[in-house]
């Protein structure tokens, strides 16, 4: 998915190469291989995330808070830059004691001079073994209409214990009020599976589940083990997911087998 090579001067940091675009929310601070597909939002199901670009980004002295500016292809280009259309990024991150903040604003062209505006916040505040994630996002193509257009609101609250089981429920809602800024069309109803890839078939969209992570290695996380639930109001059905996700680690692998 990306392959950066990065420079640092100071306090402030250079990317070039295929990155993840600067989208502030939560749901984008987690590897895609991560994420439950039936508690995704629509966006993030079809929003084309990793792009080639170059960045910079600028970190305080006391490390808590990083300001990236963010340069790359538009994800409504077919081939990086070749259609010359192209996404501007301005993005806040931090660690402020229980709170760490993820916003951002994006201008991503879909034609030549014209744009779709972003505001994303995304919110994770951490309690003890608690952590609860806010996250809202607000999507546009006209100044006039920025907030009436499209919004995805989500929340999520996770349990940890002793870093080895994680118990969780999210839910979420989207709204769209005219024509689908990010949506895809396809050519039989045959294509349209668990989400509406189409705003027009569900514009006001809610989904809710929950699901347990198990992490059975001993002092590591690189595997785990999960089951999640979920339902949406467009499917109108319960998807349950079982299954593994192992993280091969290869430097943690290269440097103990030089040990």
């Amino acid at each position: 998915d990306w392959l950066t090579l990065s420079y640092t001067v100071g306090q402030f940091t250079f990317n070039i190469g295929k990155d993840v675009l600067a989208i502030g929310s939560s749901e984008y601070d987690y590897n895609d291989v991560d994420i439950h597909y039936s508690l995704a939002t629509p966006f993030w199901h079809k929003n084309a995330a990793y792009q080639w670009g170059a960045s910079v980004d600028f970190t305080t002295k006391e490390e808590d808070t990083t300001l990236r500016f963010q340069f790359s292809a538009s994800p409504f280009g077919e081939w990086p830059f070749a259609s010359k259309l192209f996404a501007y990024s301005l993005y806040w991150s931090g660690e402020y004691g229980c709170y760490t903040p993820f916003w951002s604003v994006n201008f991503m062209e879909y034609e030549r001079g014209r744009f779709a505006s972003i505001i994303a916040l995304g919110n994770r505040f951490s309690v003890g073994d608690f952590t609860i994630e806010l996250d809202y996002m607000n999507r546009a193509t006209s100044i006039k209409r920025f907030f009436n257009q499209e919004f995805s609101v989500s929340a999520q609250l996770l349990y940890n214990y002793e870093d080895k089981v994680e118990a969780f429920v999210k839910g979420g809602y989207d709204h769209y009020n005219g024509s689908d800024i990010f949506g895809y069309e396809y050519e039989t109803p045959d294509d349209i599976w668990y989400i509406p890839t189409d705003n027009s078939l569900c514009p006001s969209y809610w989904y809710v589940g929950g699901g347990v992570h198990y992490f059975p290695l001993r002092e590591s996380r690189d595997l785990r083990l999960q089951a999640v639930a979920a339902y949406n109001n467009f499917a109108k059905s319960v998807a349950i997911t079982v299954g593994a996700t192992y993280h091969f680690n290869l430097t943690k692998t290269i440097l103990k087998n030089r040990k």
